[in-house]
């Protein structure tokens, strides 16, 4: 309430109000608190509102309220203002009761409550109050504290507006711009907007600002809408002060002034603003009115974000991603862009998109940064309508589609998006998603030119370049390139260059060219940063600059340009500008080669192809050639000819390389023109044409290829398609030569060393020789070597020939890699070194030098400078070998002829030797003579024998004159003489040869050819062994040891053993372990055994190599290794041991650390066989008998048993005796089965013993005698013989040859177990569960049986079958039970087989099948088994599973009876008494029942008993049948136990007793007797034997 006094009125109401009226008090509070007619004094306002609302009145209390709420007059106290409000609200003050609202509203002095604040709104306007109207329908509008209600909430902004409310009026105004409530009329919100802000509305005046600027119902009137923003700011309103500020900043309906836009923006943000906010962070990011600071724009756009602004939230994710002020954050970029995208600003959707797509914030994904630019793009961003293009062009995201990015495209060119313009021309211009329309592409890259689009300046500069949708204008092209350059364009800059460099469209200028190369390069264009560094490289329009040219290739070929990688490769594999590194190199002609650049290709299939930087890979390497000869490269196509014709990595094919030559010809290439004359010249991959090849010679020599002017000067020199002229020869050689090519150098050299086409001069020829090698010629390094060497035009220098033959070896010369292998062996020029010079030797023979291949074999097969390694050897040899290297050849014979490194193949070894022999090699004419004299590899002819080993002796080799003193002395292709051969060792012994110092020591000390001479003989041994030779060592070793010329000495022999091994001799080292292992001149030392075993292994000694493998076998001296025994036993075998072939076998056969191969096991055994080795006799014999991995042969079998017997094999003699035994391979023989046996278990072999105690045990053609059956038994058995000592046990079980000691048998039968023997395993079985020679224990009886089972026994097998069965140690298990009696039936047990019929009969662990039952049960009674035959009879008796058949059965019962089965007897016994299958017959009854029961019958002793009762078949007699029918009784039998009762009951044959007779009658009754029950009954019933019991009777 609102209260105007006069000056002059003020005392009266003060008089009032100091009486106690409240009113007046709240007159006069009101008076000062507004200074109406007196002086302002707030402090007596609130002192005067207190009083009147002390006194009730509630204008006073609401005022009072008023100042708590704004600390007027008092200290502020929202508590106590409430409570006031309160009062004064409940009083009916509307004022009150809308303040009330307010504070329920805002939790003013009270907890927020938005019900109460509807109520008190409601309560204030409907007492008139126009606020209250206004708040009320604000509830309304937004549903608060009572249902959302716009018709509502639009008739109380009337009614408040109605009342002259400017806020209800802005409202007011609200609705019908937006049509809520009411229908939309922008007029008549224009209207009460007008009046709002006429009402002094900062509101209002900002909408009404906003009408004048839209033309909201109105005219639009930017100076209007200017002035009522200004007086919207003015009155604090911070929307209006935003958009003041922008009218400032932008010069709307103002003059532009942007430092009062700043001040506005700075206002407005202060307010709280987020707008403003934002739009400050704009002004201070920019500068804009105000000193740029990135800090400041940042914290504004931080406040602005965090107020919800989705243009402040998509700044501040811009800061984040630039650093902008703050930190760099990804994760905080991602999350305001996600704010502001979900806000929908369409450019906070792009730059989601945009961290989709590159990871930035969040995980990479393509399809949601489809997603955000697709929702941009919808938006209108032509941004986002780019790059949604860009995601259709490329298919990120989303499937690619060229018609649908078109589409976005055009609708971004549309838009005027320059990029979006740029690549609608390159789908134009490339007819991408449209038809191909380069005038529309021009027209495109105009637009987007126009729009300072780089990229299209650049493109049109391209278009007017390549007369592209336009006429070609090379000046309007150079001058759209200068815009884009100019434009910061790097594409446009990089060509910018070119054209300056190659004076397109402008005058040529290097130096611009450079400085526009920079300016691209540093913007980051990969080709300017190439182009660049090839102007360093160059040193176009610089100076040149290596290193500078290396960092620039380096940033172009990182910024993905192949050419840039493929130069970067250049730069590191040639250590051009940095150091050298190939790896790299490697690295980056591959990613050149990737990105297609046919250069990059060549490169890298080069670097393939030599393993530079990488593993050597030739099949690599000839795809990248191809790759780059299919692009045209005529490098590549002249190296794709290359490996078409050398089959690199490819099928040799030298009509493709012909083509690939031709075609590179034809590109000019002078390299590919020289090798397509190469092709001519040899008829590769084309018909030959040396007049042809001498012409594309003559290209390329014209071109100034050297390469060309030297082979040019080869076809003259040598007449090759043109007239012989050696004058032009060396004139062409020259001129190569003068061009530098080292090539040409060096036959310059040799034309003058050998006087062609000029006079001879060596020290002309030691210049140019001198200058090819400094050009870096492996061969002019080589010749140059070869001049040091030999001291051709200069002074012999062997340090500078080394040094010569170095580089030239480096070079990859492999005739100077041969030399310095050569210098390092013989330690020439330097020091000597085995190790070097293999490797040398290696690269030699790699580079097909066949000297470098055989030197490299004889290295691996010696051990020199390397591991000895004989497959390698072999390798080496055969390429010297086809390589015409007589000393390969012949070694390359000794690896066929042995077996080294290879299959052993003397049909290859002599061809070998014949090839080297015919050379004119001693060597190979000696093994050539060597083969004849045995048969090797050729029909044996001796006397070719002796005269290839005469060649080879005249030849002085000492081996020759060895192996021909060897025919002499044998007769062996001539005449046998003696004497000659004596003198023939004589020459081989003074040449030094070993062999031939053995031999003439050994004619001496045998009188062969001279006098027998000992003192001789040792001497020469003595002579070898002096002179290093160790095999004259050894031989020396030999005499200490055996006393030979001289005293038996074990020590010294010992010690020359041990030169021997030392100096490598294999026997010296094998003996000398020999030594160690049996302590012979030296402490047994078992270790030092196997390493000297090792030493003769390597060298190729079989013995040592057989012996290594036993070791390794065995663990002997070391730890046991069976894969190693395999191995040495492989080599002891390839060189021709027999215990090593045996050996080997042994391991094929049995799978031992290889895999299982009978074959070739049996192969193995062949040759340890054939060399008279009894093992492998004996083993061989093995295979034939038993067909394995040969066809069974039993009489081939039977001859190597009697070769390994007759040699004294034990084994041999014992399977002979097998065989003679059982007619395997000859007829059968039981006496000499025994005899052989005999000479075996002599021997001491345990399986001979076992048979031969079986020969005496069973009186087999001898007297049976059990003692020495079971002194043979414990033989076997102490030599570890599972089966003699199975049958020890079964000796000491029976008391067989010896006193019956079942403690004894169970030990031997453990000791079989242990074993292994099945057999004994099942025993022991038995003997714990049978508790025999031990405790009882079913549990260790079924883990026996359960071990013979699994080692295949099959009567293992039944008993652990019967175990599962009945429970035997372990839990009973039917389907188990079931289970192995169905493996020891098939397994062929007839107890298996019986027991499986039962399980079938019974259902026992499978379904009850009687015909599988009866089937079984016939494979068991065939087999003999009785209970298979009782079982047999049964079924056919009572037709189970078969048709019955009673004289079937009857004939069944009788095979069962007769084999003792008790069962049988019994059931035999039952059909003759009631002639069942047979006439009836009591004395045959009483017969078999009488065996059944002395068997133990239960049945067949009631059945006797029941015939002494009433005389079948014998005379009565009723103490037998007492007698039996008790034994029958006391056996379980429940009939027994009936008429044993019955005996009792009536007397017969034993005293009367009604005690025993009930006793027996409850037995049977308890068994199901239903006699016995009966009888029972009535013993119950009459108290017989028992007390009576009615109950108990009638159960």
């Amino acid at each position: 309430m609102k209260r105007t006094i006069k000056k002059e009125e003020f005392p009266i109401f003060l008089e009032l109000a100091e009486r106690g009226n409240n009113i007046s008090q709240f007159i006069i509070g009101y008076c000062y608190h507004f200074g109406n007619g007196i002086t302002k004094d707030e402090e007596k306002a609130f002192q005067w509102y207190l009083k009147s609302a002390e006194g009730g009145n509630i204008n006073g209390q609401c005022n009072l309220g008023y100042c708590y709420f704004s600390g007027t007059g008092t200290t502020k106290v929202e508590e106590k203002a409430f409570q006031w409000f309160l009062k004064s609200a409940e009083g009916g003050n509307h004022i009150g009761q809308y303040n009330l609202g307010y504070c329920y509203e805002k939790e003013i002095g009270t907890t927020k409550d938005e019900e109460k604040e509807f109520q008190w709104y409601l309560k204030s306007a409907k007492g008139g109050n126009r606020n209250g109207q206004y708040k009320l329908g604000d509830c309304y509008l937004k549903g608060i504290g009572t249902t959302k209600d716009e018709e509502k909430a639009f008739k109380r902004y009337l009614k408040s507006a109605e009342g002259g409310n400017r806020d209800g009026q802005y409202n007011l105004g609200y609705c019908y711009g937006k049509g809520i409530g009411t229908t939309k009329d922008e007029e008549k919100a224009f209207k009460r907007y007008l009046k709002s802000a006429e009402g002094g509305s900062s509101n209002g005046q900002y909408c009404l600002g906003y009408c004048y600027f839209k033309g909201i119902g109105t005219a639009k009137d930017e100076e209007k809408a200017f002035q009522w923003y200004l007086k919207s700011a003015e009155g604090g309103n911070s929307d209006g002060q935003y958009n003041l500020g922008y009218c400032y900043g932008k010069g709307i309906g103002t003059t532009k002034d942007e430092e009062k836009a700043f001040q506005w923006y700075l206002k407005s943000a202060e307010g709280g603003n987020r707008n403003g906010q934002y739009k400050l962070g704009d002004c201070y990011l920019k500068g804009i009115g105000t000193t740029k600071d990135e800090e400041k724009a940042f914290k504004r756009y931080l406040k602005s974000a965090e107020g919800g602004s989705s243009n402040g939230q998509y700044c501040l994710g811009y800061c984040y991603f630039k650093g902008i002020g703050t930190a760099k954050d990804d994760k905080k970029t991602f999350q305001w862009f996600l704010k502001s995208a979900e806000g929908g600003i369409n450019k906070g959707q792009f730059n989601l998109g945009w961290c989709y797509y590159h990871g930035i914030g969040t995980t990479k994904d393509e399809e949601k940064a489809f997603q955000w630019y697709l929702k941009s793009a919808e938006g209108g961003n032509s941004d986002g309508l780019y790059n949604l293009g860009q995601c259709y062009h490329n298919g990120i995201g989303t499937t690619k589609d060229e018609v649908k990015a078109f589409q976005w495209y055009l609708k971004s060119a549309e838009g005027g998006n320059s990029d979006g313009q740029y690549n609608l021309g390159q789908c134009y211009h490339n007819g991408i998603g449209t038809t191909k329309d380069e005038v529309k592409a021009f027209q495109l890259y105009l637009k987007s030119a126009a729009g300072g689009n780089s990229d299209g300046l650049y493109n049109l500069g391209k278009c007017y370049h390549n007369g592209i949708g336009t006429t070609k204008d090379e000046e309007k092209a150079f001058q759209w390139y200068l815009k884009s350059a100019e434009g910061g364009n790097c594409k446009g800059q990089r060509k910018l260059g070119y054209c300056y460099q190659n004076e397109i469209g402008t005058t040529k200028d290097e130096e611009k060219a450079l400085q526009w190369y920079l300016k691209s390069a540093e913007g980051g264009n990969s080709d300017g940063q190439y182009d660049l560094g090839y102007c360093y490289g160059k040193g176009i329009g610089t100076t040149k600059d290596e290193e500078k040219a290396f960092q620039w290739f380096l940033k172009s070929a990182e910024g993905g340009n192949c050419d840039g990688q493929y130069n970067l490769g250049r730069y590191y594999l040639n250590g051009t500008g940095t150091t050298k590194d190939e790896e790299k190199a490697f690295q980056w002609f591959l990613k050149s080669a990737e990105g297609g650049n046919s250069d990059g290709q060549f490169y890298l299939g080069y670097c393939c192809e030599k393993g530079i930087g990488t593993t050597k890979d030739e099949e690599k390497a000839f795809q990248w050639y191809l790759k780059s000869a299919e692009s045209g490269n005529s490098y590549g196509q002249y190296n794709l000819g290359y490996c078409y014709r050398k089959g690199i990595g490819t099928t040799k094919d030298e009509e493709k390389a012909f083509q690939w030559y031709l075609k590179s010809a034809e590109g000019g290439n002078s390299d590919g023109q020289r090798h397509l004359g190469y092709c001519y010249r040899n008829g590769i991959g084309t018909t030959k044409d040396k007049e042809k090849a001498f012409q594309w010679y003559l290209k390329s020599a014209e071109g100034g290829n050297s390469y060309g002017q030297n082979n040019l000067g080869y076809c003259y020199r040598n007449g090759i398609g043109t007239t012989k002229d050696k004058e032009k020869a060396f004139q062409w050689y020259l001129k190569s030569a003068e061009r530098g090519n080292s090539d040409g150098q060096y036959n310059l050299g040799y034309c003058y060393g050998n006087g062609i086409g000029t006079t001879k001069d060596e020290e002309k020829a030691f210049q140019w020789y001198l200058k090819s090698a400094e050009g870096g010629n492996s061969v002019g390094s080589y010749y140059l070597g070869h001049c040091y060497d030999k001291g051709i035009g200069t002074t012999k220098n062997e340090e500078k020939a080394f040094q010569w033959f170095l580089k030239s070896a480096k070079g990859g010369n492999c005739d100077g890699q041969y030399d310095l292998g050569r210098c390092y062996l013989n330690g020439i020029g330097t020091t000597k070194d085995e190790e070097k010079a293999i490797q040398w030797f290696m690269k030699s023979a790699e580079g097909g030098k066949c000297n470098g291949q055989y030197k490299l074999g004889y290295c691996y097969q010696n051990g020199i400078g390397t591991t000895k390694n004989e497959e390698k050897a072999f390798q080496w040899f055969l390429k010297s070998a086809k390589g015409g290297n007589c000393d390969g050849q012949y070694n390359l014979g000794r690896c066929y002829l042995n077996g080294i490194g290879t299959t052993k193949d003397e049909e290859k070894a002599i061809q070998w030797f014949m090839k080297s022999a015919e050379w004119g090699n001693s060597n190979g004419q000696c093994k050539l003579g060597y083969c004849y004299q045995n048969g090797i590899g050729t029909t044996k002819d001796e006397e070719k024998a002796f005269q290839w080993y005469l060649k080879s002796a005249e030849r002085g080799n000492s081996d020759g004159q060895y192996n021909l003193g060897y025919c002499y002395g044998n007769g062996i292709g001539t005449t046998k003489d003696e004497e000659k051969a004596f003198q023939w060792y004589l020459k081989s012994a003074e040449g030094g040869n070993s062999k031939g110092q053995y031999s003439i020591g050994y004619c001496y000390e045998n009188g062969i050819g001279t006098t027998k001479d000992g003192e001789n003989a040792f001497q020469w041994y003595l002579k070898s062994a002096e002179g290093g030779k160790c095999n004259g060592q050894y031989k020396l070793g030999y005499c200490y040891q055996n006393g030979i010329g001289t005293t038996k000495n074990e020590e010294k022999a010992f010690q020359w053993f041990l030169k021997s091994a030392k100096g490598g001799n294999c026997d010296g080292q094998y003996n000398l372990g020999r030594c160690y292992l049996n302590g012979i001149g030296t402490t047994k030392d078992e270790e030092k055994a196997i390493q000297w075993f090792v030493k003769s292994a390597e060298w190729g000694n079989s013995n040592g190599q057989c012996k290594l493998g036993y070791c390794y076998q065995n663990g002997i001296g070391t730890t046991k290794n069976e894969e190693k025994a395999f191995q040495w036993f492989l080599k002891s075998a390839k060189g021709g041991n027999c215990d090593g072939q045996y050996n080997l076998g042994r391991c094929y056969l049995n799978g031992i650390r290889t895999t299982k191969d009978e074959e070739k096991a049996i192969q193995w055994f062949v040759k340890s066989a054939e060399w008279g080795n009894s093992n492998g006799q004996c083993k061989l014999g093995y295979c034939y008998q038993n067909g394995i991995g040969t066809a069974k042969d039993e009489e081939k079998a039977f001859q190597w048993y009697l070769k390994s017997a007759e040699g004294g094999n034990s084994d041999g003699q014992y399977n002979l005796g097998y065989c003679n035994q059982n007619g395997i391979g000859t007829n059968k023989n039981k006496m000499k089965a025994f005899q052989w046996f005999l000479k075996s278990a002599e021997g001491g072999n345990s399986y001979g013993q076992c048979k031969l105690a079986d020969f005496y045990l069973k009186g087999i053609k001898i007297i049976k005698e059990e003692e020495k059956a079971f002194q043979w038994y414990l033989k076997s058995a102490e030599g570890g013989n599972s089966n003699g000592q199975y049958n020890l046990g079964n000796c000491y079980r029976d008391g067989i040859g010896t006193t019956k000691d079942e403690e004894k048998a169970f030990q031997w039968y453990l000791k079989s177990a242990e074993g292994g023997n099945s057999d004994g395993q099942c025993y022991l079985g038995y003997c714990y569960r049978k508790g025999i020679g031990t405790t009882k224990d079913e549990e260790k009886a079924f883990r026996w049986f359960l071990k013979s089972a699994e080692g295949g026994n099959c009567d293992g097998q039944f008993n652990i079958g019967r175990c599962y069965l009945d429970g035997i140690g372990t839990t009973k298990d039917e389907e188990k039970a079931f289970q192995w009696c169905l493996k020891s039936a098939e397994c062929g047990n007839s107890n298996g087989q019986c027991k499986f019929g039962f399980c079938y009969q019974n259902g026992i662990g499978t379904t009850k099948d009687e015909e599988k039952a009866f089937q079984w049960y016939l494979k068991s009674a065939e087999r003999g088994n009785s209970d298979g035959q009782y079982n047999l009879g049964y079924c056919y008796g009572n037709g189970i599973g078969i048709t019955k058949d009673e004289e079937k059965a009857f004939q069944w019962f009788l095979k069962s009876a007769k084999g003792g089965n008790s069962y049988g007897q019994y059931s035999i016994g039952y059909c003759y008494e009631n002639g069942i299958g047979t006439t009836k017959d009591g004395e045959n009854a009483f017969q078999w029942y009488l065996k059944s029961a002395k068997g133990g019958n239960s049945n067949g002793q009631y059945c006797l008993g029941y015939c002494y009762y009433i005389g079948i078949g014998t005379i009565e007699d009723e103490e037998k049948t007492f007698q039996w029918c008790l034994k029958s009784a006391e056996g379980g039998n429940h009939i027994g136990q009936y008429n044993l009762g019955y005996c009792y009951e009536k007397g017969i044959g034993t005293t009367k007793d009604e005690e025993k007779e009930f006793q027996w009658y409850l037995k049977s009754a308890e068994r199901g007797n239903s006699y016995g029950q009966y009888k029972l009954g009535d013993c119950y019933l009459k108290g017989i034997g028992t007390t009576k019991d009615e109950e108990k009777a009638f159960q």
